[in-house]
């Protein structure tokens, strides 16, 4: 389910990143990205930075978890008396 949430936003943004190319004015000043075809390298790169910051923001909770500690660390194991 997650994965099919990121790829469809992964998309949307694709998407939004064309139509945000298109029209000359963008709220009553000049688009940047219209007039400039330099700053469309950039623009197109977002999805995928956003990827990679939610694949390292992903791999960073998994090995909080992973690297907490034993429960009976440092607890001597003595035969019968746990269940």
């Amino acid at each position: 389910m997650r994965a099919a949430l990121g790829g469809y936003l992964f998309g949307m943004l694709r998407r939004f990143m064309l139509d945000l190319q298109g029209p000359m004015l963008l709220f009553g000043a000049p688009n940047p990205f219209f007039y400039n075809h330099n700053l469309v390298f950039f623009l197109q790169m977002t999805p995928f930075l956003l990827t990679i910051i939610a694949l390292v923001w992903g791999s960073a909770a998994s090995r909080r978890q992973r690297i907490g500690a034993p429960a009976a660390l440092g607890v001597p194991y003595v035969r019968g008396e746990r269940d």
